[in-house]
């Protein structure tokens, strides 16, 4: 966006003391005073800024429903929302984990109920960069081949009319609809052993690999403003 003639971007950093953390209490109030009145959109960048902003209701945040917002920051709960509407991996909400082979205990452990246990997926990972549009979605898809501390480091930029590239298109089309999603959005894919990619995130933000997006030719912030 920094390139874009007619587009000033406002960026703000917690490290450097400009605005408090997302996970502080005064976090939305500050931006609200801040810029408000003063810029046409908001953009939150991490899911603690997206869960302030859309609990305060700020304006000119770009981001869809409350409820939906809620939903995605919980695996759990997106799972859950999600079953029958795409395939979503085998899961459950805390449990106990023991070894196959063994006694006494040994390398058995408990799992808390705010983590998710979810199925091995071996096949491969998928992330769909997309800005939306009050349920009206444009993307890209691509591969995440190397990947480092949760960000896509190379990928593949995947064809309009590759396969997989069409299935998962498909989905997030019909996820935008039914939720109304709005602003930007990384949705994450992982392949099971029968092939069928299994949706793994929903984020209401643009993922860390969404530079490659933009290196293939799509600057998909951009479309957003």
């Amino acid at each position: 966006l920094r390139d874009q003639d007619d587009v000033v971007v406002i960026g703000v950093d917690a490290s450097r003391g400009e605005v408090p953390h997302g996970l502080d209490r005064g976090y939305a109030d500050r931006i609200i005073k801040a810029f408000a009145d003063s810029v046409d959109h908001i953009l939150p960048c991490s899911d603690p800024e997206i869960l302030a902003l859309a609990s305060a209701e700020v304006g000119k945040v770009v981001l869809p429903p409350r409820d939906v917002v809620f939903t995605c920051s919980d695996k759990a709960a997106l799972y859950k929302a999600l079953t029958g509407v795409v395939v979503v991996p085998c899961h459950m909400v805390g449990g106990f984990v023991k070894p196959r082979r063994g006694s006494g205990g040994k390398g058995a452990y408990a799992v808390a109920e705010d983590h998710v246990i979810c199925e091995t997926l071996p096949g491969p990972e998928y992330s769909v960069d997309a800005v939306c549009w009050h349920g009206r979605a444009v993307m890209v898809v691509r591969r995440r081949d190397v990947v480092m501390r949760g960000i896509c480091r190379r990928g593949l930029v995947l064809s309009d009319d590759n396969p997989v590239a069409e299935t998962l298109a498909m989905l997030v089309r019909a996820l935008a609809s039914l939720w109304r999603l709005h602003g930007p959005a990384c949705i994450q894919f992982k392949t099971h052993r029968d092939g069928v990619p299994r949706l793994t995130d929903l984020n209401l933000r643009f993922g860390g690999g969404v530079t490659i997006s933009a290196a293939a030719g799509v600057n998909l912030p951009r479309l957003l403003v």
